[in-house]
């Protein structure tokens, strides 16, 4: 199966520092027209307060990761989603449902996660919300 995994996080940030709005049902079609996608992981914080937001992403078609998040009295929230991305992707791999991978993210975290499907030769591509100043790394 060709399997994308969208770290939700880090390309929501990305697009909100341009004042860009990501039209979710497009770009999914996007990936199952245009990238042949089998499979999307959409990879997000879980907080209670968006269920209507994750009820829409699942009916769209997207599969949904969550994580769960520490929230601070101050009102910060700390998580992080691209251990779970890694953590999915090789055991999809590992279970031999994935047979392409693709990354949609800006952020240089995955560098390992992409050197190891690349030997396993299953990457297919990296997709960044902003390719000007994503990781010199990625």
């Amino acid at each position: 199966m060709k399997i994308v995994y969208i770290d939700a996080q880090n390309v929501h940030k990305k697009t909100l520092e341009y004042h860009w709005l990501i039209d979710r049902q497009r770009f999914y079609v996007y990936l199952k027209q245009n990238c042949k996608a089998d499979l999307i992981y959409y990879a997000i914080w879980y907080i209670q307060k968006y269920d209507a937001l994750y009820k829409h992403l699942s009916s769209i078609g997207y599969t949904m990761l969550f994580k769960k998040v520490t929230l601070f009295s101050d009102g910060t929230i700390k998580g992080n989603v691209d251990i779970d991305i890694a953590i999915r992707s090789i055991f999809d791999l590992f279970e031999e449902w994935l047979t392409k991978a693709i990354v949609v993210s800006n952020d240089w975290d995955y560098n390992t996660l992409v050197d190891v499907l690349k030997e396993r030769n299953v990457f297919d591509r990296l997709l960044l919300p902003d390719g000007a100043t994503a990781s010199q790394q990625l």
